[in-house]
């Protein structure tokens, strides 16, 4: 994984913006990419299985599909994941940009190629939560392979 060494504030809102794309998404659905929020995330169970966390507003990646989804965790309302209708493309240089915006108010908005995807969906992380800016790989078995290529990775907010 690759982590932010900063924590957040929701409530001062935050951003986390990428141009990546994964150019092996596996074959195993055992493998998961996530991009985006998360509470707790320099703890290792966290990265294990980042729907471990209170708090999450992610991209998110099963191995063996290529739909990328997002979602969203306030600690009291978990969003499954939801498929955005957009697919990686795992050709070189297909990169994407994505965009995950915190509002201070707790509100989520998930961004596509500077268009905001699934707007009618509520997504949205509790506004006391500290959010740390994460790109992990995570998986429970299998040798699968998956290859995440950050062409660039900007991530703001206000610090704790």
């Amino acid at each position: 994984s690759l982590r932010c060494s900063a924590n957040f504030l929701a409530s001062k809102g935050c951003t986390l913006e990428a141009d990546l794309h994964l150019t092996d998404i596996g074959d195993n659905a055992a493998l998961d990419v996530d991009w985006g929020f998360a509470t707790l995330v320099d703890t290792a169970s966290v990265r294990a299985d980042l729907d471990t966390a209170a708090g999450n507003a992610l991209f998110h990646m099963d191995g063996s599909a290529t739909a990328i989804l997002a979602q969203s965790d306030n600690g009291t309302t978990d969003v499954a994941p939801v498929d955005t209708t957009l697919d990686n493309v795992t050709t070189a240089l297909a990169y994407k940009n994505f965009k995950v915006i915190v509002r201070p108010s707790g509100t989520v908005e998930f961004w596509i190629n500077n268009a905001r995807v699934l707007s009618s969906t509520t997504y949205a992380v509790a506004t006391t939560a500290l959010l740390g800016g994460i790109v992990n790989i995570e998986k429970t078995s299998d040798d699968t392979l998956a290859i995440v290529r950050i062409k660039r990775l900007r991530i703001c907010g206000a610090a704790d």
